[in-house]
């Protein structure tokens, strides 16, 4: 499910613009005679390097305009014989690597409710938590996630809203596939581990305090948002580091310190010794390169030269929607009682919401997330079957579905239905099936961009659904 999929990748990857979503409340402007950081390019030469490497700032973003500057850097990645990322995801396992990750994402020993002190900000912050998740609230339990990725995934949701143009995958993701295309070797500068030790440096009263101010704010959040991408859109790293540096004082000196400090010391040391040894493309999120602690400065102080690369816009770009033709094989859960045909190998993992267990393929080649849940609805055991779907609807938080239509399923009722990027799920599409079963209902979605997920190579997935009865 696109759920799963979105938070998890997300908060791999969620650091190089937490540090500024976090802590920005104002809008910062680089006045002419400090600029010093107007690329997001950078050439990197000397210290005995036989051929240039680069380093590229990034957003996690799947917004058409941040993958436009980015192709104008491709024919630069070309030259490198290797890539390097802040994370590189396993190639056979995808996002179901990423799903193991999402155990980091979970407190342990204290709840949401805990974490306030009034009854009140609890109660309205689930609210509107519950509220903006949508479909995403059936496989999340709220009361477990800390707080900094919930405030993460609604940052990017805001920041999405607004745009129409969307690429299946965010930018980093489609350099790792690029990079692979090209035959290049793959380099992750971190590991998830390292990356969710950081992100525990932030103690979680306080995550919970940024939490209620963003549902507080909204209008505020979206406006740094917007900013944030306005400045990216620019390659203004000046105004972004000015505004990380002019409110790091308000964060956690700890949370600081492992977030960007020792994390650009680490790439930095890294990429010294990757480049000794071949040239390197080096993307990482934007805010890690410029100051005077950033990669940039660091990689001087090693004897690299580097220096700014021009590179504009292709404002001809556009999503890919050619479906390539994939093997379908019987996928059996008997614990679960379902069998289902898949277009690959079928990962189960538990996902944060008791006795939920996600049965899931991501299909790489045509970025597409099919997956299959049971889960159990609260209360529903005596209800008809139009009762107990709206209850289901209801409790996973489906309520808003577009398209949603009555069907039968080997006798049993069920709804199928789609659910629009410009309503609870930014950036991608979701079709589903929802069953019901005794007082259980299967979940069937199917997630990416709308022509995919509506080509007709696509339908064995829902037809093929059998409960083994």
């Amino acid at each position: 499910m696109y759920n799963v999929f979105t938070v998890a990748i997300f908060c791999c990857f969620l650091v190089g613009n937490t540090a500024i979503g976090l802590i920005a409340q104002n809008n910062y402007t680089s006045t002419p005679d400090s600029l010093q950081y107007q690329s997001l390019l950078w050439e990197i030469t000397g210290n005995n390097l036989t051929k240039p490497s680069y380093l590229y700032g990034t957003m996690h973003a799947r917004d058409m305009r941040v993958h436009a500057i980015a192709k104008q850097a491709l024919p630069y990645l070309k030259t490198c014989d290797a890539l390097a990322l802040e994370l590189v995801l396993d190639t056979d396992l995808n996002v179901m690597a990423s799903i193991k990750s999402m155990k980091g994402m979970f407190m342990k020993g204290t709840s949401l409710k805990k974490l306030y002190d009034n009854k009140e900000d609890y109660k309205k912050v689930k609210s509107y938590v519950k509220d903006k998740l949508g479909v995403m609230g059936v496989l999340f339990n709220v009361d477990k996630i800390k707080p900094i990725f919930m405030t993460s995934l609604l940052q990017e949701m805001g920041a999405s809203k607004d745009q129409t143009e969307q690429a299946t995958l965010p930018l980093d993701f489609q350099l790792q596939q690029i990079g692979t295309a090209n035959g290049q070797l793959l380099f992750g500068l971190e590991t998830m581990e390292e990356q969710f030790a950081a992100l525990d440096k932030y103690p979680l009263k306080e995550q919970a305090l940024v939490l209620l101010d963003q549902v507080n704010n909204e209008a505020k959040h979206d406006s740094v948002n917007q900013y944030m991408m306005d400045r990216y859109l620019a390659q203004d790293l000046d105004a972004l580091y000015q505004m990380y540096d002019n409110e790091k004082e308000d964060m956690h000196s700890d949370f600081e310190e492992a977030l960007v400090t020792t994390r650009n010391v680490n790439m930095a040391n890294r990429m010294d010794t990757m480049m000794q040894k071949r040239s390197a493309f080096t993307a990482v999120g934007a805010l890690h390169l410029p100051g005077n602690g950033g990669v940039i400065e660091l990689l001087r102080e090693k004897g690299y030269t580097l220096k700014p690369v021009s590179i504009g816009n292709d404002n001809n770009l556009k999503p890919n929607v050619t479906y390539l033709a994939t093997q379908w094989q019987i996928y059996t859960a008997q614990e679960e009682q379902f069998s289902v045909k898949m277009p690959g190998k079928v990962s189960a993992e538990t996902i944060g919401v008791d006795d939920v267990i996600m049965h899931a393929h991501y299909d790489e080649s045509n970025e597409l997330l099919y997956s299959v849940s049971r889960i159990n609805i609260i209360d529903g055991e005596d209800l008809s079957d139009e009762e107990f779907l709206e209850l289901a609807v209801q409790q996973m938080y489906l309520k808003t579905l577009s398209g949603s239509e009555k069907t039968i399923v080997q006798g049993h009722a069920a709804r199928k239905g789609l659910i629009l990027p410009d309503e609870k799920i930014p950036n991608s599409y979701l079709k589903y099936l929802l069953i019901r079963y005794d007082d259980m209902a299967y979940l069937l979605s199917l997630t990416g961009s709308k022509g995919k997920l509506q080509h007709n190579a696509t339908n064995p997935f829902f037809e093929s659904f059998r409960i083994l009865e």
